[in-house]
């Protein structure tokens, strides 16, 4: 049994999923519309406890978070649809910067008649996105592997995409034991239109609900239902992490704060990494300047030994050469004075006399 410290879904489906599963120690999870990695994610906890999945994320933006914090998972840039001969999809994301909780969603009309709907947002723009059904996916990535839980949030799409699953031709093995989707209009507490088309699907295929935790309903197969219809309550006192009813409503205004001044810390930090790379090559060129001039000088005091040396010899040779010629000029005085003798004897006679 596992718990986690810390919880990350908007609305407790960590939580929920977590008492259904917390049993499992290497589980399998197909997040479709999976979002941040992190913020508002259904399966954080699960992946830090081990377990491995799949993430749709068609937001190519959102999906390179993904792809940098989910390493071990499959991370899927695309649309999920209900018919498998759509090879793409129009995508209307409504914002400047999508990473900033801007709101999309996937349409199945025409790209062309999205012109109107793109034009009454002068942030909103669209784009034609790869598009894959859930049974294709689960064929290609996760053929025999046995999924505790599909969660869908695919802004309205829900029961096209249940369409593309194909519960019917699901092998046994790859049927996945909870779905959760979410069956209110955006931003309230409304039922969707498709909300009961999705439970006549899914009870059609063995499937039987279990749990409206007020935004997502969740079903379950109905031989699981009697051991799993017992965990689906409240969040209470006595889960773990506990949860502090008084900070529960504060708790998004606090994430948005925090998220700005992440934010601009960020932006301090690109701007510091870039001042501190220049910096660095200015400090590797001096480096580089200071071991050429380094081996210039080793070169210069090379030469200057040797200069030495050689100025020593001559002043050695200069030496013997001064006291060969001052031996020199000695003996040339003797012989000068016996030469004086030999030239004129009589000068000397009467110097003796003298």
């Amino acid at each position: 049994m596992w718990s986690p410290e810390n919880l990350f879904s908007q609305n407790f489906e960590d939580l929920y999923l977590q008492r259904l599963f917390s049993g499992v120690e290497k589980g399998f999870y197909i997040d479709v519309g999976a979002w941040h990695p992190i913020q508002d994610s259904v399966t954080a906890i699960f992946y830090e406890q081990g377990w491995r999945g799949i993430n749709i994320e068609p937001v190519k933006e959102i999906f390179s978070l993904l792809q940098a914090e989910r390493e071990e998972d499959v991370n899927l840039c695309l649309a999920v649809l209900g018919d498998p001969e759509a090879a793409t999809a129009a995508l209307v994301v409504m914002g400047t910067n999508p990473c900033q909780w801007g709101h999309h969603h996937v349409t199945t009309s025409h790209l062309a008649e999205q012109g109107s709907a793109a034009a009454s947002d002068a942030s909103s723009t669209i784009r034609l996105v790869p598009a894959s059904t859930l049974s294709e996916i689960i064929n290609k990535y996760a053929y025999s592997q046995q999924i505790n839980f599909i969660k869908l949030d695919v802004e309205g799409l829900e029961y096209e995409v249940l369409l593309g699953l194909n519960l019917s031709k699901l092998r046994r093995e790859s049927r996945p034991q909870v779905i959760l989707l979410e069956v209110t209009l955006p931003n309230t507490r409304l039922s969707s239109p498709h909300r009961q088309q999705c439970r006549d699907l899914l009870e059609e295929n063995s499937y039987q609900h279990l749990y409206f935790d007020g935004l997502n309903d969740y079903y379950c197969e109905k031989s699981l239902h009697h051991i799993f219809e017992p965990l689906m309550l409240p969040p209470n006192v006595f889960d773990k992490p506990s949860i502090v009813a008084k900070n529960m409503f504060s708790a998004s205004g606090d994430v948005e704060s925090a998220l700005s001044e992440v934010r601009s810390l960020r932006k301090d930090l690109m701007k510091a990494f870039g001042d501190l790379s220049t910096e660095a090559m200015n400090t590797e060129n001096a480096f580089q300047r200071i071991g050429e001039l380094e081996n210039q000088l080793a070169q210069q005091a090379i030469l200057l030994q040797e200069e030495r040396e050689t100025s020593h010899q001559i002043n050695t040779k200069m030496s013997a050469v001064e006291k060969s010629l001052a031996e020199l000029k000695d003996e040339r005085e003797v012989l000068a004075s016996k030469l004086r003798k030999i030239r004129h004897p009589r000068i000397d006679e009467n110097a003796d006399i003298c």
